[in-house]
């Protein structure tokens, strides 16, 4: 068979001032021998007619730059497409985003791979980032419960009236109501085989950047907190945008409410240090503090410690996993090339979605040693741990639950239902919990306050 018994027409999304995003995806389809349309994408950092109730629109749209301009761009973008497709009458549709990367010979090898593929397929995604754990819908695929990515989906004609109402139904961004249409058959390959090009949207990038590795503070805004010490910080230039998220999130939006945390500890654990960036602001805002910084992931270690022995305070780095299991713990680093986040280090078991590597022979599951908040404690010579800060991907739970020498815990909790049960635990009766910031699906962060500790004005967030 061939790949046209599949793909009855391919649309390829490009912004008009992204030309060399283009001139990257033209040598892809020269290659391939492929018949690719150019779809001029709609620009989400303009202001965008509100037609009906597309997604992420607001009745008035933000003045400033944010990240939903970009997915509101992209939402459009991806509407636009298929609503072309079936003007055009394509029986399928394979809908491309410019930052592709099609493995050699991917177009020749399609038919055959679609041959494995259930025959009710309404989408499939080359490029799926499993965020739920899919369902085994055979050997050689996956039924997507929620992927994220549609950098490159194969999309048959019957469902293109469904996604085109999902998506002008509800403010959400393509790849979330994508997932939620339950009627639909979604797959995707149980191997990943469409890598997506290192780079965010440059709506992402005006809010970020860096040169040579270090933070630019002209690009960087202090946001919620004066962050020029970040000045100081080094990001890896071969990650510079996944590393930069996590900075964002951390330092410029203060997704932990450091900015008005009410007292001032002077013990304080950094579990999921990442490159040091929590920690670095720590230090500048507390600088008589102590601090331990705790990751796991080796592939952040070396940049972590370059980061941190900057510092004249120089904290204490502990390669381990925090966690009350026994060891050794297997655990998923999250550095990869074109990786979507380096922040996404996690307990293997913990991550039951499907590890997507652009070599499926590559492993970075590697054993860590577990060490204990007390543990910690004990090494660094405390007799309690003023602050505790949690990002550990899910493994939050199990560490809360074995505290017993703690103050203040601040952190970003998964599955807000289980969080929600959580917060009525016997244990926490006496605790003050505040949600800080609630997040994209069931993701948020948090603060527990022990009831004997009294706390300064704290603004709600």
């Amino acid at each position: 068979m061939n790949y046209t018994d599949y793909v009855d027409m391919t649309i390829c999304v490009n912004l008009d001032r992204r030309p060399e995003r283009w001139k990257f995806m033209e040598s892809q389809f020269e290659r391939e021998q492929m018949e690719v349309h150019r779809f001029a994408g709609v620009d989400g950092m303009k202001r965008l007619p509100i037609h009906g109730r597309m997604p992420l629109h607001r009745d008035k749209w933000p003045e400033t730059l944010t990240w939903n301009q970009g997915m509101a761009g992209s939402a459009a973008s991806f509407c636009s497409a298929i609503m072309m497709a079936k003007y055009c009458e394509a029986r399928t549709l394979l809908y491309l985003e410019d930052d592709a990367v099609l493995p050699q010979n991917w177009m020749h090898n399609l038919a055959r791979q679609m041959e494995g593929c259930p025959k009710d397929w309404d989408i499939v995604n080359f490029g799926a980032w499993h965020v739920h754990p899919p369902e085994p819908a055979n050997e050689h695929f996956h039924r997507c419960t929620l992927a994220l990515n549609l950098h490159c989906v194969l999309i048959h004609s019957r469902s293109f009236d469904i996604i085109l109402a999902a998506l002008n139904m509800k403010k959400a961004d393509s790849d979330h109501s994508v997932c939620e249409l339950t009627g639909l058959s979604y797959y995707a390959p149980r191997h990943f085989n469409v890598a997506q090009k290192v780079g965010f949207s440059d709506c992402h990038n005006r809010m970020l950047d860096a040169s040579q590795g270090r933070m630019d503070m002209d690009t960087f805004p202090s946001g919620n907190y004066d962050a020029s010490f970040m000045s100081h910080l080094f990001v890896r230039p071969e990650h510079r945008d996944a590393d930069l998220l996590v900075v964002n999130e951390v330092v410029r939006e203060d997704k932990y409410g450091i900015a008005d945390l009410g007292f001032t500890p002077k013990t304080i654990i950094d579990a999921g240090a990442h490159l040091g960036s929590f920690t670095w602001m720590m230090n500048d805002k507390f600088p008589e503090a102590s601090i331990a910084s705790v990751e796991a992931d080796k592939g952040n270690i070396g940049l972590l410690s370059y980061n941190l022995n900057l510092m004249a305070s120089k904290p204490r780095i502990f390669q381990n996993t925090l966690s009350y299991r026994k060891g050794p713990i297997p655990f998923r680093s999250s550095i990869w090339s074109g990786t979507f986040s380096t922040g996404l280090g996690r307990i293997a078991d913990l991550d039951r979605s499907v590890l997507h590597l652009p070599d499926p022979t590559t492993t970075l599951e590697f054993d860590t040693e577990p060490m204990t908040v007390e543990q910690i404690a004990n090494e660094m010579g405390w007799a309690e741990v003023d602050l505790l800060k949690l990002d550990i991907e899910g493994e939050e739970y199990d560490v809360i639950e074995h505290l017993s020498r703690v103050k203040v815990i601040i952190g970003e909790f998964h599955d807000a239902e289980r969080f929600n049960l959580f917060t009525v635990h016997p244990k926490f009766k006496d605790w003050r919990i505040d949600i800080l910031h609630r997040g994209q699906g069931s993701t948020g962060t948090f603060r527990m306050v022990r009831k004997d500790v009294k706390l300064g004005t704290n603004k709600s967030r």
